[in-house]
């Protein structure tokens, strides 16, 4: 594994993300306290002489932002979410701003399109590119760009799930000068998990208390 394997801690188990197949583990809270104990052990034996044996790593993560997580365990508890209730109101989409709407619609279909080849490594490679052009002052406010964007999600012809959503924000807050962070959290049961947008650590276009209910997983920036 590497750094496109990520973990995090819900309760007594461990989750980890493949990025470069969107794919989900949630690990039984035996196979969560083994992997601990194995992580622990290579890290103590790291301190302690500078480097572990490369026998020693068979099978684990070799990242040391993967070994950190796993070793961390769980640091704090979580509400959770009950239900996928993630959905746009009316009052929440606008059409009002043309040009907005229309750079929306096109940014989203390249996030769909880099979504379906790339799949999450892609999307996050896409968003750090577009933040090194992002624009030094804001243009618009962020609760314009959300119903704009909303908006240009009717039009688009494919549904939008929650992740090419949060990232299309992000990429559109970028060209109006907004500093927006893509975040993933999960939790174990039921499995659940769920992409927003973050602007200065407070969610923006959804639920403000995402980082109660879930423990968060990936973070971008």
């Amino acid at each position: 594994m590497n750094d496109n394997t990520r973990f995090v801690w819900f309760e007594d188990q461990l989750i980890s993300l493949d990025m470069t197949g969107d794919i989900y583990t949630v690990f039984s809270e035996a196979q969560s306290r083994e992997l601990k104990r194995r992580v622990d052990a290579i890290l103590a034996r790291e301190n302690d002489q500078s480097g572990a044996a490369a026998d020693d790593n068979v099978g684990l993560p070799i990242h040391q932002s993967a070994f950190e997580a796993i070793s961390n365990g769980a640091r704090r508890t979580y509400s959770g979410v009950s239900l996928n209730c993630w959905t746009i109101l009316r009052r929440d989409v606008s059409f009002s701003n043309g040009l907005v709407v229309a750079r929306a619609l096109a940014t989203l279909h390249a996030v769909h399109r880099c979504a379906n080849t790339e799949r999450m490594i892609g999307l996050t490679r896409m968003i750090e590119r577009a933040r090194q052009a992002r624009r030094p002052r804001a243009a618009l406010r962020v609760d314009v760009l959300i119903r704009s964007l909303n908006a240009a999600c009717m039009l688009y012809p494919k549904k939008t799930k929650c992740l090419e959503w949060a990232t299309t924000l992000v990429l559109l807050g970028f060209r109006y000068g907004h500093d927006l962070r893509l975040v993933v959290g999960v939790q174990n049961h039921p499995f659940y998990a769920h992409a927003w947008a973050e602007l200065d650590r407070e969610v923006v276009g959804d639920e403000p208390t995402l980082r109660d209910q879930l423990a968060v997983i990936l973070e971008t920036g």
